[in-house]
């Protein structure tokens, strides 16, 4: 009700020049994942995916826009750009399959990261470790594991 109806709203801030780039209709070019023996896309094709917030509760999010993904039980903290943490109801486990296309990469038990949000890769302290600080505004720092540290080079090209 109101005004202002869907067809006449004006668009919201930022999004008149994402509206006018041309993205691909089809969703073939989109890697595909199983669940439950269901193959779907990954994400949509204006390349959005859906955080599950509660059995009936879905939020889309642009990948980008997540720094990292800490477990939490049966359940995953997503640390988008915003100050808020999100929490999916689905396991990492369950998750980063799902992200490793958009380059949310697996680095521990507990943490998955976007690699495109990464600011510095460093040794920690035991000098047998590694661990990865983030951009700002997020500005974390979290332990990698070693059996993932090979993916994480490999993510930006070295072996």
């Amino acid at each position: 009700s109101g005004f202002w109806t869907a067809a006449r709203r004006p668009p919201a801030p930022g999004r008149a020049l994402q509206a006018a780039v041309h993205r691909p209709w089809t969703t073939a070019h989109l890697p595909s994942t199983t669940t439950h023996g269901n193959t779907a896309p990954m994400s949509a094709p204006n390349g959005r995916i859906l955080l599950h917030l509660g059995r009936d509760i879905r939020r889309p999010v642009e990948p980008d826009e997540i720094y990292f993904l800490e477990a939490t039980g049966e359940t995953t903290l997503v640390r988008l750009r915003s100050a808020r943490l999100v929490r999916d109801v689905r396991a990492l486990g369950e998750i980063c399959p799902m992200l490793e296309a958009t380059g949310v990469l697996r680095i521990h038990r507990n943490h998955a990261v976007n690699v495109g949000r990464i600011a510095e890769i460093r040794r920690r302290d035991t000098d047998a470790d590694w661990e990865v600080a983030l951009e700002a505004p997020v500005n974390r720092v979290l332990p990698v594991a070693r059996a993932h540290l090979k993916r994480l080079w490999a993510a930006f090209g070295e072996a």
